[in-house]
Formats: C-alpha cells, structure tokens, sequence
C-alpha cells in the first residue's frame, strides 16, 4: 500500500463509521451493513434511485416539480444542515464542499425525495476553521493554539 491510500482509507473508514454512529436518522444515509477487513472497506446503505443531489437537479424529475416544490428540497437540504451541526456525535465539517458540484454531490435523494448526507465530515469544527479565499477555494485548516 503506498502512502496516498493510506489517508484514503482511513478518511472512507471514519465516514462509515460516522454515518453508522448517527443511523437510524431521517438526515443520514440508512447504513443496511458493513464490513472492514484489512485494506478492504464496504458499505450496503439504502437505495437512491434519484442519484445524488447534484445529478437531481439536472433531472426530469427536479425540473417537473413547481416552485414549492423546489423550494421543499431546499428545506430538506436546510434540515440535514441543522441536524449535522447538532448531531449527538457533536458538530461536523465537511471539508470537501469547496465547489457546489462536489457539496451537491454528497447528499442523496431517496424515492421519497428525502435529503440525505452520504458523506459526513471527517473532523469535528473544535479542532478546525473553515477559512476562505476569495482566491483560492475554500478549505480546512488546523486551528493555531
């Protein structure tokens, strides 16, 4: 294994376990099973069907719904926000939303056109700060003691 995988693993592994440590939650994907064994890590979770919140927008099925109900997917979305920074394992993250195709990308949408976090953030805000600029994108950093 070389070093790169390495925090690859470990970041895929602390998200599966994040998401299992929240189930069962109407704001999180329903973990169904999993299983960690050496360098191998898999997750069976709920069905999707309409994809990832980035490619629902794009859809047939996001353009055919009216104005409330579009605006009912933003309060969906507004509500997995508010459960992740009250969540009972504490505020998370997610320092991989520095472009909205990416943010967008990390939720799903059930058949039911719940809104759900697929990808929790790996490290709890006490111990980062999210820093921008406005020309570069923005990202975590280590907070200075």
């Amino acid at each position: 294994m070389n070093s790169k995988q390495e925090p690859i693993r470990s970041r895929v592994r602390t998200g599966i376990e994040n998401l299992i440590r929240l189930n069962p939650s109407p704001y999180v994907t329903q973990v169904l099973g999993y299983c960690f064994e050496g360098e191998n890590s898999i997750m069976i979770s709920e069905l999707a069907p309409l994809g990832d919140l980035r490619d629902f927008v794009g859809s047939q099925n996001y353009a055919e719904l009216d104005r409330l109900g579009r605006l009912g997917v933003v309060i969906r979305l507004a509500r997995v926000f508010a459960f992740m920074h009250k969540s009972p394992i504490g505020k998370r993250v997610n320092c991989d939303m520095t472009k909205i195709t990416r943010a967008l990308s990390q939720f799903l949408v059930t058949s039911d056109f719940r809104i759900v976090a697929n990808d929790l953030g790996r490290r709890p805000p006490d111990k980062y700060l999210f820093k921008s600029d406005f020309r570069r994108s923005a990202t975590c950093q280590p907070r200075r003691q």
